[in-house]
């Protein structure tokens, strides 16, 4: 009768066996916690999708945390080491464009990105020079097996890029100060300053934003330029 009543009045369950059964679940929930967590510190897993290239041991082998046990490189997103002399490191910033050749293909040129600048300049052959990452991207390409690591090649680093402009030689610039410059035009056959807005200029040739239009022609005084 007691046994009855407790049944009843405990919805039909009897508490001394649901509170073993209860701890039979914490500790069922324990022990697979552990498992699960001893499983996850056995998982190596890479920081970025990739190829594995090298396997440093066999299963049993004993490693350091300093073994480079295996090794995985991503083959569609390699990147290229570059240094370029100290006059230029203004020149360089982090997402900028780049034009990669390599030697062993140069009739390809591949589009990359400064993905890491150095924050200090080094010394490259007695030289100061500032040094740097670029990334590219092979998906589009078909390459397989022609890139390897160590191959040389030649960046062209693109800090600025301006199409369909007016350009004039450099030497046709005169400097006014301030950030103003001004040409000399041949108007009627004879030489007139007009003050310009410059662009985008090098060593070479200067970008003119106004104040020329394409097929004028304008002198350094010495030779004319058209």
């Amino acid at each position: 009768q007691q046994a009855l009543e407790t049944l009843l009045t405990n919805a039909g369950i009897d508490p001394d066996e649901l509170t073993l059964a209860e701890n039979k679940v914490a500790l069922a929930k324990m022990a697979y916690e552990s498992a699960q967590k001893k499983l996850t510190e056995a998982t190596m897993t890479a920081p970025f999708d990739g190829t594995i290239i090298t396997v440093g041991g066999e299963v049993g082998d004993e490693v350091t945390a300093n073994t480079a046990f295996i090794t995985v490189a991503d083959l569609v997103h390699p990147t290229v080491a570059f240094s370029v002399d100290e006059t230029d490191a203004d020149k360089v910033n982090i997402g900028g464009s780049a034009d990669v050749v390599f030697d062993a293909l140069p009739d390809e040129i591949f589009t990359g990105t400064v993905i890491q600048v150095d924050p200090s300049l080094t010394s490259s052959n007695s030289v100061q020079v500032l040094s740097g990452q670029i990334e590219i991207d092979l998906s589009q390409y078909n390459l397989e097996g022609k890139l390897l690591p160590g191959m040389n090649a030649t960046v062209e680093i693109i800090s600025g890029k301006a199409e369909n402009v007016v350009l004039i030689p450099v030497e046709a610039l005169s400097d006014l100060g301030g950030g103003t410059y001004s040409v000399m035009v041949l108007e009627n056959g004879k030489p007139r300053a007009r003050v310009v807005e410059v662009g985008i200029m090098d060593a070479v040739y200067a970008e003119i934003k106004s104040g020329l239009e394409a097929g004028e022609t304008v002198t350094t005084g010495i030779v004319e330029t058209e």
